[in-house]
Formats: structure tokens, sequence, C-alpha cells
């Protein structure tokens, strides 16, 4: 007997859905990640490099050390973020979800792309999350 809720070609693609919606939730909480971490991490970073490197005369591009190591550290905590919170969460966290719900799977996507869709187009609830 067919399953209405659980049509063949969403039971088959269960990664490629976790995938997508463990991207909703990256894009969900990326302000709030990049802001309140990444961001101020970086700065840190910059100052204490900038410190350092005062003392430093005989080298004449010494202020755009701080300045590239700062990208730098930034750039490569928010590809680890990206890898994190795509591949990691959705293989081990939402992808184990989605196969104990396949019986009913279409309901299963349909609320959480109404809920993301909801929460990212409410600026009211992005001002709570954000801050």
């Amino acid at each position: 007997m067919i399953n209405p809720l659980a049509p063949a070609f969403l039971v088959n693609n269960i990664p490629l859905i976790g995938l997508v919606i463990s991207v909703m939730v990256l894009v969900l909480l990326d302000d709030l990640v990049m802001n309140k971490l990444v961001f101020p991490f970086s700065d840190f970073l910059k100052t204490k490099v900038f410190e350092k490197t005062k003392d430093v005369r005989h080298f004449k591009k010494r202020r755009f050390i701080p300045k590239y190591l700062s990208e730098f550290i930034a750039t490569a905590i928010f590809i680890i973020y990206c890898y994190f919170g795509c591949v990691i969460f959705s293989e081990y966290f939402v992808v184990p979800i989605l196969a104990r719900m396949q019986n009913i799977i279409l309901i299963v996507i349909t609320i959480s792309f109404v809920v993301f869709s909801y929460i990212l187009n409410r600026t009211s609830w992005r001002r709570k999350m954000y801050g």
C-alpha cells in the first residue's frame, strides 16, 4: 500500500532534505553567530596583534599584519561554522530525525519550511532573536 504522507521520492532523498533543513538553520543563526562570536573575536585578535607588532620598526608593512590575520581567522571560523552547520548538523541530527519520521515525512517537511519561512520573514521575530 502506498502511503500518501511518505512519497517515495521524499523518502529516498532524506539526506538531501536534511542538508536543506540544516542550511535553513544555518541561515537563521548566521547573524547571531557572526555578530556575537566571529567579529568580536576577530577585532580582539586584531587589537592584540597590533599591540605585539608595535615595536617592530624594520618592517614597513606591519600595519597590515593585524588586519590580514584577523580577516584570515574570521574567514576560517566562518568556513568551520558552515561545515559544522551544514554537514555535521545534517548528518548526525536532522537526518536521523527525518529517518524516524519517514512515515509522515511530507507533513514534517511542510511544517519545517513553513516555520522557517515565517521566522525569516517576520522582522519582529528576528529582532527578538538577534537583539
